[in-house]
């Protein structure tokens, strides 16, 4: 009974130290995973911030309220208290909060102090100013609450305290069964040995020996142990690919080995079968199909998936196959939809254009038309994405501006207004897609002046006289965001003196990478321009697509869509000016 004694004590001893080092750790936890939850949530803050500075250039550039709202709300997860988007003079221009029912509602100014105090909440807050091409459009405010984060860490620690308590009284009874039975030591260990067996553990043999009848039971029980062991080792050698390996039957009666011997034989049977169908395959013979009907269930199953999955590769590569022309088919499709330039398209410009496609169907486009009248068009666009898709909408978008601006009178701000109304039926309501796209139409008024609608990337001019490019901003709304967006476009203007060169760029150009994921950016194709301007626009346009292509390492990951239109410089003929080209 002293013996007893002892080990309660030592048992109760176990738990309380147990207790001490539990809790310990659910401090050390608790105090941890607070700080990276706060860590977090900053992180969270500031990657919701930029994304939000980068969402909404376009409706604060446009006062789009709605819009800004839309976008602001879409991003509104539970732990986001506010979001106060401010205009260019730091007003609030909108913003949505949380009420009392933690609802999303909107809000003309930031939370304030009061508002922090009676909800007992400590906002972690970060802001980043919205900035488009270098121009302060406003700022964005994010609001973040810790307090879900918190009651999912205290519930937390609550289920690792309540663990505790149920582990100690699990470890106090186990304990205490153990010593209550130590006088029954041999059969507790049968009783320990079998439930080993019974799992799947198997013991070494039981050394000790024991009087009476136990030691016959004792005996039993290493054989059984021993036969185990052998068996396991069979599995393994079989498992290591070993099917050679020798079963030893002890008797007529000894199911277990005549049945190890039984897999074996099908085993090998089974590998030789798929070895010669995979062996064919790997020599391009996919018509070789296994005798699946020489074998029974499961392996019957095996050689016929073996089987099946031979017919799928097959299938595949002639899908493959067809697929990779249909996808050239759509790039050569693509490309001679482009219109094809002469050296005299119009008697006031020399005219270069080029697009290089990426390795995938893209959505780059750009037109030059007459209309009725005879007056000069140009047309720049890209439709976001990749694929088949966005090349439809590419083609759809060429076929209408090339209709509308050669058979009706009109403006650049109405091509705009009407290739989106079409494109929106089409593509929004008809395809549901949701791709938008940039455009820009340029309309010839005469004597270098050019009347132009529509947002696409800010057109690019070298001054002949000064040497130095400028920059000229498209304004409006991408297409086919919403149906009707006439109020949001207008007509602008611009000229271009003798001599002065017009540049008509894509974003692929923009934005390709160096190997090591340096980007281009406006200002770096600008530099380019400005390295080249001076030259004939055919070989303008070949060297600065040869320097952005040489600065990706020609990989390529977006079509690359260049024009440049140069206002042909003048001289005196008969008393009267006359375009002069100058070819260098």
């Amino acid at each position: 009974m002293k013996k007893i004694s002892i080990r309660m004590i030592f048992s109760i001893f176990l738990i309380l130290a147990n207790t001490a080092v539990f809790s310990g750790y659910t401090l050390y936890y608790y105090q941890t995973t607070k700080s990276e939850m706060t860590d977090e949530l900053k992180s969270t803050a500031a990657y919701m911030a930029e994304w939000l500075s980068g969402g909404l250039r376009m409706p604060v550039w446009s006062m789009d309220r709605k819009t800004t709202e839309d976008i602001i709300t879409s991003g509104m997860s539970r732990q986001v208290g506010a979001v106060i988007v401010t205009d260019e003079y730091n007003k609030v221009f909108c913003g949505m909060k949380r009420d009392a029912n933690w609802q999303v509602v909107s809000a003309d100014a930031a939370p304030s102090e009061a508002d922090i105090a009676n909800d007992k909440i400590n906002f972690v807050t970060a802001e980043k100013e919205i900035i488009d091409k270098g121009l302060r459009l406003g700022g964005v405010k994010v609001y973040l609450t810790p307090r879900f984060m918190e009651e999912q860490l205290k519930h937390a620690v609550t289920s690792m305290l309540l663990a505790l308590l149920i582990l100690n009284v699990i470890i106090f009874l186990l304990l205490y069964f153990f010593v209550q039975n130590v006088i029954i030591s041999p059969i507790m260990t049968v009783v320990s040995y079998l439930s080993r067996l019974s799992v799947g553990d198997i013991p070494e043999i039981i050394v000790k020996k024991y009087a009476g009848e136990f030691n016959n039971i004792r005996n039993s029980l290493n054989i059984l142990i021993q036969t185990m062991s052998e068996t396991v080792n069979i599995g393994n050698e079989v498992a290591a690919g070993n099917i050679s390996v020798a079963v030893t039957e002890r008797s007529e009666n000894d199911l277990l080995m005549l049945a190890m011997n039984r897999m074996t034989d099908r085993l090998r049977n089974v590998i030789q079968e798929t070895n010669g169908m995979i062996q064919s395959v790997g020599e391009g013979k996919l018509d070789v199909r296994g005798n699946a009907e020489a074998f029974e269930g499961g392996w019957r199953d095996l050689v016929s998936g073996v089987n099946d999955l031979i017919s799928g590769l097959s299938d595949a590569v002639s899908r493959s196959a067809a697929l990779g022309q249909e996808m050239e088919l759509a790039r050569r499709i693509q490309t001679s939809l482009l219109p094809s330039l002469s050296d005299h398209v119009h008697p006031d410009f020399e005219i270069a254009a080029t697009m290089l496609p990426a390795d995938h169907v893209g959505g780059d486009f750009y037109d030059v038309t007459f209309d009725r009248s005879g007056s000069l068009w140009f047309a720049i666009g890209d439709v976001s994405g990749h694929g088949v898709t966005p090349g439809l909408i590419m083609m759809m978008a060429q076929t209408v501006h090339t209709t509308v601006t050669t058979n009706l009178e009109c403006d650049a701000r109405s091509v705009v207004v009407k290739l989106n109304e079409i494109l929106y039926k089409n593509v929004s309501e008809r395809l549901h897609e949701s791709h938008f796209m940039t455009f820009t139409a340029l309309k010839y008024l005469g004597d270098g002046h050019f009347q132009h609608a529509g947002a696409h990337l800010s057109m690019i001019v070298f001054r002949q006289n000064t040497g130095n490019c400028e920059l000229i901003r498209t304004r409006g709304i991408y297409l086919n965001f919403k149906k009707d967006i006439s109020n949001a476009i207008k007509n602008d203007e611009f000229s271009l003196d003798p001599g002065d060169v017009l540049v008509l760029y894509t974003d692929g150009l923009t934005e390709a990478h160096t190997p090591d994921e340096k980007m281009l950016d406006l200002e770096g194709f600008v530099k380019i321009v400005e390295k080249h301007a001076r030259q004939n626009p055919e070989a303008m346009k070949d060297r600065i697509m040869a320097d952005v292509i040489q600065w990706c390492d020609n990989i390529r990951a977006d079509d690359m869509t260049l024009v440049i239109i140069k206002r042909k410089e003048m001289s005196m003929q008969g008393g009267h000016e006359t375009p002069q080209c100058h070819c260098r």
